[in-house]
């Protein structure tokens, strides 16, 4: 578990930092400031690099010019607490106090704290956690990831950890150092291979994605390691692996059952209808989904899995057995979304990538296309 260490800040010289970039932000002239203040510049500068006598006059003035608002040590105090509380929360995806310690954040940035970055650092990070869904995340919240990453030097190496975090979702290009600055941190390794994912690059996500796996595994981060293992099950799918595929998401979902994660299990029959898919094992999907419930309670997924195993079934006698209980073709669809029917058979029969488009557009993931683009 991670425990934040602020002390840093009971000082003054780690504010310096802040006022070379909050000055800056406020379109003044350091020079002409610190002239009406009557600061002397030099002593600014030594101030930088250690604590000083006048150290505590200088980082009044400047904060009383701005209005902001000095913490005591022991708010600092609690404040660390409180990031060390919301930093594990997230990382073990627990969000009981989400609301109430947003409330405590926005308070001291409703205050004019001059902790602000550090505040809406913790507060994109909540979010991010929340939703993870990253091509709306970095639509909403680039500018206030624009804020947070100007007071890169404000930070402590801690909070820089999450910095590095945020910006592997948010930055255009991801950089080597990105990648390399992870700290063996399973959540920059978990968006790491979320951004891959997006990318196509499905073996660099499979390769963060394992490396989270392995992180999680020894933390016991089990809620977070269900998410990891969706993108290493959605990555194998798209790289072929359709074997491998299969055995994670068989695995997994005997896990989700014995912990009792029942809302996870439906995806992950997902994962094998697709995996059973690709390895055109078709029967085995007729069986495992006729024999399993209702057919008008498939999944999207499942319902064209099923729909395109029963055509090649037909369609290639050589692998149908007259022994198997497959004999009523009407039976095998009753229940299924006629429309559903037509548009899977039609795209089997036609090959019409207008028709692959549709089935995306209805609930079709891009590893389901793929297998099907190539049945």
């Amino acid at each position: 578990m991670k425990q934040f260490d602020f002390n840093v800040y009971k000082g003054n010289s780690k504010y310096v930092s802040f006022f070379d970039e909050y000055i800056k932000e406020n379109g003044e002239v350091k020079k002409d400031l610190f002239k009406k203040l009557d600061i002397s510049d030099s002593s600014y500068n030594r101030l930088r690099g250690c604590e000083t006598n006048i150290g505590n006059t200088i980082i009044n003035l400047l904060s009383s010019n701005y209005n902001l608002l000095q913490i005591s040590n022991d708010s600092i105090n609690k404040l660390s607490n409180l990031i060390t509380k919301i930093y594990n929360n997230m990382n073990y995806r627990i969000f009981d106090s989400y609301d109430s310690d947003l409330k405590i954040i926005d308070k001291m940035i409703k205050d004019n704290s001059i902790m602000f970055p550090i505040l809406y650092l913790i507060k994109l990070f909540m979010k991010v956690n929340v939703n993870l869904i990253i091509t709306r995340i970095r639509k909403e919240d680039i500018e206030l990831y624009n804020i947070v990453k100007r007071y890169e030097k404000f930070y402590t190496n801690d909070l820089l950890e999450i910095l590095n975090f945020l910006s592997v979702i948010f930055e255009d290009e991801l950089t080597l150092d990105m990648c390399i600055n992870i700290n063996n941190n399973p959540m920059t390794y978990h968006v790491l291979s979320l951004r891959y994912y997006l990318e196509e690059k499905y073996e660099y996500a499979y390769y963060y994605a394992e490396k989270a796996k392995n992180i999680l595994i020894d933390e016991s981060n089990y809620k977070r390691l269900i998410m990891v293992n969706r993108v290493i099950i959605d990555s194998l799918l798209n790289l072929n692996e359709f074997d491998k595929a299969l055995d994670y998401a068989q695995k997994n979902k005997l896990s989700l059952m014995a912990l009792n994660f029942n809302d996870e299990i439906s995806i992950y029959d997902n994962y094998i209808a697709i995996s059973f898919l690709g390895l055109r094992r078709y029967k085995d999907i007729i069986n495992l989904l006729f024999m399993k419930k209702d057919l008008s309670e498939l999944s999207t997924i499942e319902t064209i899995c099923y729909i395109a195993s029963i055509n090649m079934i037909i369609s290639k006698h050589n692998i149908y057995d007259d022994s198997d209980n497959i004999n009523n073709i009407e039976s095998l669809y009753k229940g299924l979304d006629k429309k559903m029917v037509v548009c899977v058979n039609s795209y089997l029969y036609k090959k019409d990538l207008n028709i692959l488009n549709e089935l995306g557009k209805n609930g079709a993931t891009k590893s389901l296309i793929r297998v099907l683009r190539n049945i």
